[in-house]
């Protein structure tokens, strides 16, 4: 029986979080020199031709086409469900806040992340004001899905909170859309579902979320 609607959608969201867990994990995996030799030698390559890195890079490349192959059948038909896009940013970014990320940057400064960002990030790094209880900490240079966005660390209200500045039509996000609340709900939320704020200005977009949901409900974003 071919799996279809509502079912096909929440199918797809929990394979597209499981891809982005495992490129998580895996660009933390080291390989062994051993095995990177053993493959090289099988590929008939001579040694240290191929960094770690980039073997590292082709396991990642591997483990998304594995995805997005189970994905495509999904559906049925030889192509996928297309779901919500939001949906899909809010389980990306549910993911990326949920992984412990090192800052490159420590300040609450937006000035001062900005510079340091800059030549990292293709794109001006630009940070809403999020209220008078948010805090900055930091930020980095991040990867959302295949794209490059902007990851800063904050506090809003002492809860630990991730802001996430993208290029909306990278996402399929309206350059309009107003502040709104989508429910992350896949697999990666643990014991319960995290909300997340998304909205955009025109030529950028963001996504808001915090360890708390209640610190988002309400919130003016400008």
């Amino acid at each position: 029986m071919v799996a279809r609607g509502g079912f096909a959608e929440r199918e797809w969201l929990s394979l597209l979080e499981e891809g982005e867990r495992l490129r998580i994990e895996l660009q933390r995996v080291e390989v062994p020199a051993q095995l990177e030799a053993a493959l090289l030698r099988d590929a008939g390559i001579p040694p240290r031709t191929i960094r770690a890195s980039r073997l590292r890079t082709g396991l990642l490349a591997a483990a998304a086409a594995v995805v997005l192959l189970v994905v495509g059948w999904v559906s049925g038909g030889g192509g996928p469900s297309k779901p919500d896009p939001l949906s899909t940013l809010a389980l990306l970014a549910l993911t990326d806040h949920l992984d412990t990320h090192d800052l490159e940057v420590t300040s609450g400064d937006p000035v001062v992340l900005e510079h340091a960002l800059r030549g990292r990030i293709p794109f001006t790094v630009r940070l809403p004001a999020l209220g008078r209880d948010a805090v900055l900490e930091g930020g980095r240079r991040c990867t959302l899905g295949s794209h490059v966005v902007c990851f800063s660390a904050w506090r809003l209200g002492g809860a630990r909170a991730t802001l996430i500045q993208l290029r909306p039509e990278q996402f399929g996000v309206s350059p309009s859309l107003s502040p709104t609340i989508v429910r992350a709900d896949g697999a990666a939320a643990g014991r319960a579902p995290l909300d997340v704020l998304i909205w955009a200005d025109g030529e950028f977009g963001y996504a808001l979320i915090a360890d708390e949901s209640r610190m988002l409900h309400g919130r003016v974003v400008r």
